[in-house]
């Protein structure tokens, strides 16, 4: 190394200014073999790991584009691996004291060049996300379409059709009893809308249990390519109003999974006589909190009749033209209430299992003695759930749960926490927990417990699906979920926080409710949104040293400064705003996963010190 430089020295002196450049980029080639290398390897890792996403999540006609990426991305990693069995041949001559630099220089110039094919091609595929496997639209759902030949469905479609037509009423509601499938036909019913064109924009929010009147408000806007720019809830009504009313168009805006009254001029939506060519339409499990929004036509969808929930169960079982177990499909399908989610999820927990599994959910079902519908639902739900045979599978599921409600949880997610709990047996590096997570996604699509997300790499889960998944992962798991200020305070009056292995916090406020505690057990904390709050101590980690991941999604600065105490974390996320942030980051001795996001993204040099780092993911954020 030290005869190259001289070598560069003498040669810059020689020749003109203006062939400088060129001949330092050679030389560098030479002085950072090393380097380059080791790009080449990351890169086309990355590459590899992209590539069994899109090809996993590719179905039926796809875009030529896409084609054509995966041809030239087959061709590089050919060429990467003859690449590195050279290299290793040749490596045998550098195990000298005169290492030959022509090979030397050769072989890092084509480790550079390659490494730059491979960056573009990385680049490229993050213009997939719609082509490879378009986001959830308001067209589709979870539910297979044979559900909309249903005659008892088609009667419901066409009275709200012809509501939707008539000019006299601005707003309508659909209620039923959760996991009837009022979602579900809504999103029908938008395909039609949008093939009729009975409404220039339809734009659709999900409300929930507690509602957030910020996000409904900008997924409202989104869909009228308005931008609401002002963080003030107040201000942002009245910049949501005034669009709404000078938009010009017909508009049609669904409310989805409203649970009780909405504050219409706090959101920003134009009251009755503002609403000109506008309508609403709410879906509900209560009719009372519609008619007191002043819903003008409620149109109440039941269960599915018997013969149709028996018909669903059997083709989603799959077992159409197997009589074997014709009667006791029939028996599980009638107790399943004529709901379709509840039947769609326990068919597919069944498609493919032997006699006793099919016996054993019978007697289950039987055996349940869970009283009303709702609760009705969630035991059908669970029993899906344990028909998971991959306890595995069973996990990844549940840490769904931890994310919020409507969520477009990154899969991604799944395998850096997945990896951080050791929750995958045999897994070795992050490609392998990588494979091993989406392998599993799939599996819970097929049972109907997750949605398709807002692109490949994401996914979603019905909101009655992650109730249950919430309250099995707290009984079974000590994995907490808590989205209120209220429910933190009875969760630690109650004690619930000594035996909890994971704690989700979603809720905005978090004031000293993470203060003088001891979390003996606790190996993953997750704190969700702008919820900083002065009254954390620097301290706060000192009865949580058992923690192996911590996802921060906000920028906390009393909770940066104690990281050293974390002696046994393997997943650490952080947001960060100043180059003071890793200070302490190189006593993490075992931390494996290390994402960072934020505006002042420094590496301090402590990061040198993380033996054991396998992954480091760095997202610039604008100011």
């Amino acid at each position: 190394m030290e005869i190259l430089i001289a070598v560069a020295s003498a040669i810059a002196v020689e020749i003109p200014k203006a062939l400088v450049a060129p001949i330092s980029r050679h030389i560098g080639y030479l002085t950072g073999y090393e380097l380059n290398i080791k790009n080449l390897k990351e890169e086309l890792e990355k590459l590899k790991d992209k590539k069994t996403v899109v090809d996993r999540h590719v179905a039926g006609p796809t875009a030529g584009s896409i084609i054509h990426w995966q041809e030239e991305v087959e061709g590089i990693s050919k060429k990467g691996n003859e690449f590195f069995q050279n290299e290793m041949n040749v490596n045998k001559c550098f195990n000298t004291n005169y290492p030959d630099p022509m090979l030397r220089y050769s072989l890092s110039k084509k480790a550079k060049e390659m490494t730059e094919t491979v960056l573009d091609l990385l680049k490229r595929a993050e213009n997939f996300g719609d082509i490879a496997h378009p986001g959830t639209n308001l067209g589709s759902s979870f539910i297979t379409e044979r559900i909309r030949d249903f005659r008892s469905r088609e009667s419901i479609k066409n009275e709200v059709w012809e509501v939707l037509k008539d000019d006299n009423l601005s707003m309508i509601s659909i209620c039923g009893t959760g996991g009837v499938g009022k979602t579900t036909m809504v999103k029908e019913l938008v395909q039609r809308v949008e093939r009729e064109n009975l409404f220039d924009v339809v734009g659709m929010a999900v409300v929930s249990q507690t509602p957030n009147i910020k996000k409904i408000q900008g997924d409202i806007a989104s869909w009228l390519n308005l931008k609401l720019d002002d963080e003030n809830e107040l201000k942002r009504a009245g910049e949501l109003r005034q669009g709404l009313i000078n938009h010009g168009e017909r508009i049609l805006i669904i409310l989805d999974d409203v649970w009780s009254e909405l504050d219409f001029e706090k959101i920003g939506l134009p009251s009755r006589g503002e609403r000109k060519g506008h309508k609403i339409m709410l879906t509900s499990r209560n009719m009372d909190e519609c008619n007191k929004m002043e819903s003008e036509k409620n149109i109440t969808m039941k269960v599915l009749e018997k013969d149709e929930a028996r018909d669903l169960f059997r083709e989603m079982a799959g077992i159409s033209n197997v009589q074997d177990l014709h009667h006791t499909a029939t028996e599980i399908a009638d107790e399943c209430g004529g709901l379709p989610l509840a039947i769609v999820t326990i068919a597919k927990g069944l498609k493919n299992k032997g006699r006793n599994k099919w016996d054993d959910t019978l007697q289950r079902l039987k055996n349940s003695n869970l009283q009303g519908v709702s609760r009705d639902v969630f035991s059908r739900i669970e029993l899906s759930y344990k028909l998971l045979e991959d306890e595995e599978a069973k996990s990844c599921f549940l840490l769904c749960s931890l994310f919020p409600e409507d969520f477009n949880v990154p899969v991604e997610d799944l395998v850096r926490y997945g990896m951080g709990l050791r929750l995958f047996k045999k897994v070795e590096n992050v490609h392998q927990a990588r494979t091993r997570v989406y392998t599993l996604v799939d599996e819970l699509k097929e049972s109907f417990l997750l949605l398709e997300g807002e692109g490949y790499d994401h996914v979603k889960m019905h909101d009655i699906v992650r109730d249950v998944a919430m309250s099995i992962a707290s009984t079974d798991k000590q994995w907490h979920t808590l989205q209120s200020e209220a429910k933190m305070k009875e969760w630690r009056e109650e004690d619930g926080y000594k035996h909890c292995i994971a704690i989700s916090l979603l809720y905005e406020k978090i004031s000293d409710q993470l203060n003088d505690l001891e979390y003996p057990k606790l190996e993953l904390l997750q704190i969700w949104g702008d919820c900083w709050s002065p009254g954390l101590p620097n301290n706060v980690y000192a009865g949580m040293k058992e923690l192996k991941v911590l996802a921060l999604s906000s920028s906390f600065p009393s909770l940066l400064q104690s990281l050293d105490v974390l002696r046994n974390l393997r997943t650490l996320r952080l947001v960060v705003f100043n180059e003071y942030w890793g200070r302490t980051i190189g006593a993490l001795v075992k931390l494996e996963i290390l994402e960072i996001r934020g505006r002042c993204l420094r590496l301090p040099g402590e990061i040198g010190q993380l033996k054991n780092l396998r992954l480091l993911d760095l997202r610039s954020r604008s100011p």
